[in-house]
């Protein structure tokens, strides 16, 4: 029975491996050791067997993403030429431009979603299969703060499955969105980091989707990994609707302790 189907509820796979573990990779751990014992004593519950099996989940979860999935729609080909779809019109969003991408021969669309009167500009990236596409959608996720890239797309396209990517409203890994010119806090930006694009990509997204192939993906995945995983998180909590499943590894969250522990 596949995730999303009517007998099923949606579901949320969730790999968390505590900051514990982020402190002995890096090696902080070992060079100071009355913060060590501290750390130790204060989750002697987390045992390596735990530790193990969250590694192995972890590694399952890529693989079953890896695993081509059967097409839920026959014989599924597009409706319109991939470039009509720069005259569709969605709330507050422009398309920048819908082509071929020479080589695999996919649909790739480039869009800008923004939230008047904030000035924000969140540009989304949408892979859509020209052949074989698997009836589904599938969203990407980013790492640090780098909100995600269009290069997220290839496999996902390959595997036949119509994906989103997003930079969430900022190029680039640094945190300096976060600030306008005069150093304030830019919560437009933050927000559209924090949760809002990733939520507008999937929007986005399906939307597309639908409109290339003539029917809505019939399931919808999210799969990230660190700051990916965060994001999983944050779909999960605050637009349940969504995605009918997510895979969520290793979300980067509790900030509040890892960073200040990676500074340590």
């Amino acid at each position: 029975m596949e995730i999303g189907s009517p007998n099923s509820q949606p579901s949320f796979i969730c790999v968390h491996l505590y900051y514990l573990v982020e402190l002995q990779f890096s090696g902080l751990l070992g060079n100071k050791p009355a913060m060590k014992n501290k750390v130790l004593h204060r989750h002697a519950r987390i045992k390596p067997a735990i530790l193990v099996i969250a590694f192995s989940v972890t590694i399952a979860s890529v693989r079953a993403a890896e695993t081509p999935p059967k097409p839920l729609f026959p014989d599924a080909a597009p409706v319109c030429p991939c470039e009509s779809l720069a005259r569709v019109s969605l709330p507050n969003t422009t398309i920048d431009s819908a082509a071929i991408d020479s080589s695999d021969g996919s649909c790739r669309v480039t869009a800008t979603v923004t939230h008047p009167p904030s000035g924000d500009r969140v540009k989304v990236f949408i892979g859509l299969p020209a052949t074989n596409w698997n009836g589904r959608f599938r969203g990407t996720g980013g790492g640090g703060f780098l909100g995600g890239s269009a290069n997220n797309l290839r496999g996902p396209v390959t595997q036949g499955y119509a994906a989103g990517a997003t930079d969430t409203g900022h190029e680039g890994g640094s945190g300096s969105f976060a600030l306008d010119a005069s150093g304030r806090l830019n919560w437009q930006s933050i927000v559209d980091n924090a949760y809002l694009g990733i939520h507008e990509m999937t929007v986005v997204g399906k939307a597309l989707t639908k409109e290339y192939y003539g029917k809505a993906p019939r399931y919808s995945y999210f799969v990230g990994g660190s700051t990916g995983g965060r994001q999983g998180l944050m779909e999960a909590q605050r637009y349940p609707n969504d995605y009918d499943g997510i895979v969520s590894a290793c979300p980067a969250i509790n900030w509040q302790r890892f960073l200040p522990a990676d500074l340590w």
